[in-house]
């Protein structure tokens, strides 16, 4: 089912972008982490996120996407810092509650787990600690941002045209790419970063804001 509704999305993709380049494509095809949607949330103790699409199904930057899963990767700070090594939450979906544990990232102060599915744009979203009654809602944010995932995807591939058309050899793209939300709790600017890795290792990437399409080399 999680291979068909990927291959879903990839046709979508094909129909959104009409005669884009054979590189546009094969960049879609070999896409190892793709979030298609953005969710977010506070309230008085913390500020979670919600970002869902789909991932290798096991992760190695070796410039070779292997088969794809879903991904809901749920990620919570807190306003005021916890030495917690991990937490538990609550998180209600359309009714639906189910119990998570959230480890802390070793890269960043956040508390993250993934659910293992994609939660649809127009879904209602409530979380909160275990045993806490204070509630986060989360709404879907990307659906009112002026550069989707789609749209992202092709300004990456048209401004690493010629770096892409290297690794492209004998009908083959040798290299894998990445799509990622950037966001922080106490910035309001989002971008979408974008990023790929060829099989020598080498890795080219750039944020997209998310508002304008603006690029900015990082």
């Amino acid at each position: 089912m999680k291979k068909i509704c990927f291959a879903i999305i990839l046709i979508s993709c094909f129909v959104c972008v009409g005669c884009s380049s054979p590189i546009y494509n094969l960049v879609i095809k070999n896409m190892s982490d793709m979030r298609i949607n953005f969710f977010e949330g506070e309230n008085e103790e913390l500020y979670a996120e919600l970002s869902c699409g789909y991932r290798e199904q096991t992760f190695a930057y070796d410039g070779i996407s292997t088969d794809k899963l879903e991904c809901g990767v749920l990620g919570v700070v807190f306003k005021n810092e916890y030495s917690y090594s991990s937490i538990c939450v609550n998180l209600t979906i359309d009714g639906t509650s189910k119990e998570y544990v959230l480890e802390r990232s070793p890269f960043e102060y956040k508390y993250m787990v993934d659910l293992e599915k994609i939660v649809d744009n127009k879904s209602e979203i409530t979380l909160s600690l275990k045993n806490q009654s204070l509630v986060c809602a989360l709404k879907c944010v990307s659906d009112d941002w002026k550069v989707q995932y789609t749209d992202a995807l092709k300004i990456a591939t048209e401004h690493f045209k010629d770096d892409l058309d290297i690794v492209y050899s004998n009908g083959k793209f040798l290299a894998e790419g990445y799509l990622k939300v950037v966001s922080k709790y106490d910035y309001e600017q989002k971008f979408w970063y974008f990023s790929f890795i060829d099989r020598a290792k080498t890795t080219k990437s750039v944020l997209i804001d998310v508002s304008t399409g603006k690029l900015f080399d990082n």
